[in-house]
């Protein structure tokens, strides 16, 4: 072998080498970094000697990374309907709060017996109303909450539709410029995609699809595409002030739709959960809280007696509007209505049995949730770990690192070795 060849042998192993440091180094730079996937350098042998970068790779188990966004989405779809449905629970109240649905009823329970045993008590009558008063304006509290509860519901679904329209049109331009890139390294701005599509699948489970030249396309888990070269417009009319009537069904309340048709929406992800809140789990909560109401109503209600101890000015909803006479009803017409004939399933009375199944079922709802919202962080920590996080394991990269070290060292020393002959060459001449 020449000096020549030599030289140009040990002089592009240096470069090699400072490009693999390079690289090893922005490894274990953005090892905690979101989206960033670990690189590696393509070497090939020239044919006049000595080795070139022929470019630098970006490998990503798509396999796992395609479970890992399907987790996402049913983790952060979980945590959003655990969160809500808490929320719904700190209205009603736990059973060991003084001021819940629960306690209010028993109260109320507790005073009419004492009532029934000295009717001509003006004190216990006094408590009757007190405690019927206390528990109207927590029906009626609680389904303001629940009403505001679905107005939270409507207008997260309008933010996370513009951030899904947000995030679609930047994912569109990113394919562009890394199809346009000319044999120029992408990693970065495939970082900034995948970064991008994780975001994405927190609010709607999706599949990536490849397209030719590094471009992808995006396509829920139902198969409705989100984007396949341009990004398609999700649409989303908020439905302004929401009241119990609104649904739907009667065209009050709109549903998200890709370029016009309506987004048939997975399971799993923010938005549909947020939906199932609106539509479903605060309506049916709003319904029960109404049948405990039309309990009280009808339970005390007395023929004889020209006014009422509990009034609602609704049929439909009468929790909302759930109120107790200001004029005192004798005590004579409230237990008259507590022993007339019913067929309710609670009977006259049994108000707090009937709240206590109330809350007991929300808890229940709750705990399943909450199962299942571990076991899906759990699910999601193991694949985690499986795509290893950013894709970078900093033993292994500092071990890279050190070999990289000696590479670079014994270029160094041999170019250092034919610098000296070519000294000695021309010492001689």
């Amino acid at each position: 072998m020449s000096l020549t060849a030599a030289f140009n042998n040990a002089a592009s192993g240096l470069t090699v080498a400072l490009r693999a440091a390079g690289v090893t180094s922005s490894n274990l730079a953005n090892a905690l970094s979101d989206g960033y996937a670990r690189r590696d350098i393509s070497i090939e042998t020239r044919r006049d000697g000595g080795a070139v970068v022929t470019g630098i790779n970006r490998p990503v188990d798509q396999r796992i990374l395609t479970q890992l966004r399907l987790s996402n989405a049913t983790t952060s779809g979980l945590s959003t309907t655990v969160g809500q449905l808490t929320e719904i629970e700190r209205l009603w109240g736990t059973s060991d709060d003084p001021a819940s649905l629960y306690a209010l009823t028993t109260k109320l329970e507790t005073s009419l017996q004492s009532l029934a045993t000295h009717q001509g008590s003006a004190t216990r009558l006094n408590a009757v109303h007190s405690s019927a008063q206390a528990l109207a304006d927590k029906i009626s509290g609680i389904a303001k909450g629940l009403q505001e509860t679905r107005q939270d519901a409507d207008r997260q679904i309008s933010s996370d539709v513009k951030s899904l329209n947000g995030h679609l049109a930047t994912i569109a331009k990113l394919n562009t410029a890394i199809v346009s890139s000319n044999g120029e390294s992408t990693a970065s701005m495939q970082d900034q995609r995948q970064a991008l599509i994780d975001k994405v699948s927190k609010l709607i489970p999706i599949r990536q699809i490849a397209r030719p030249h590094g471009s992808i396309a995006l396509v829920t888990t139902k198969g409705q595409f989100l984007l396949d070269e341009l990004p398609y417009e999700i649409s989303f009319s908020t439905g302004g002030l929401i009241t119990a009537d609104k649904s739907v069904e009667n065209g009050a309340l709109d549903t998200p739709k890709v370029n016009g048709t309506t987004l048939n929406l997975p399971s799993g992800g923010r938005l549909a959960a947020f939906l199932q809140m609106r539509d479903e789990t605060a309506p049916q909560n709003l319904q029960k809280l109404n049948s405990l109401a039309d309990h009280l109503v009808e339970s005390t209600y007395n023929p004889n007696a020209a006014t009422q101890l509990f009034a609602s000015n609704s049929l439909d909803h009468p929790a909302a509007s759930l109120t107790v006479n200001q004029a005192q009803v004798e005590a004579t017409y409230v237990l008259g209505g507590l022993t007339a004939e019913t067929d309710h399933v609670f009977g006259r009375s049994g108000f707090a049995q009937h709240a206590f199944e109330l809350s007991t079922d929300l808890s229940q709802k709750i705990l399943l949730n909450e199962g299942a919202l571990a076991a899906a962080q759990a699910t999601h920590a193991t694949l985690q770990e499986s795509f290893g996080g950013s894709g970078v394991d900093t033993d292994t990269e500092l071990q890279t690192l050190l070999r990289i070290e000696k590479t670079y060292a014994a270029n160094a020393k041999a170019l250092q070795a034919i610098s000296g002959m070519l000294d000695d060459l021309l010492s001689i001449g």
